[in-house]
């Protein structure tokens, strides 16, 4: 399912990486706003409304994150990074 999210997992793996704190998460959102392509931005704008869409959001986010930022959150914490970008990207 993650191939679904080519964009979001750009971000993920560029942008929030392993070397990122989670606290740095808006204003990561915001740099990406500000230099990537509008292409792309509408791309990833896409996802994030198709994953928020979903019954197991958190789940599939807490999975990318963990799979392509080497991460790993808990289901809490998936939820409000998914409300965060969700505030930032629409």
């Amino acid at each position: 399912m993650n191939e679904n999210y080519p964009c979001l997992i750009y971000f993920i793996e560029c942008y929030f990486n392993w070397s990122m704190d989670y606290n740095d998460l808006e204003r990561l959102a915001e740099k990406y706003l500000e230099i990537e392509n509008d292409k792309y931005i509408s791309l990833l704008k896409e996802e994030i409304k198709k994953l928020k869409s979903l019954p197991n959001s958190s789940e599939i986010l807490k999975q990318i994150v963990y799979d392509y930022g080497s991460r790993k959150l808990n289901l809490e914490k998936s939820m409000k990074m998914l409300n965060l970008l969700v505030r930032v990207f629409l």
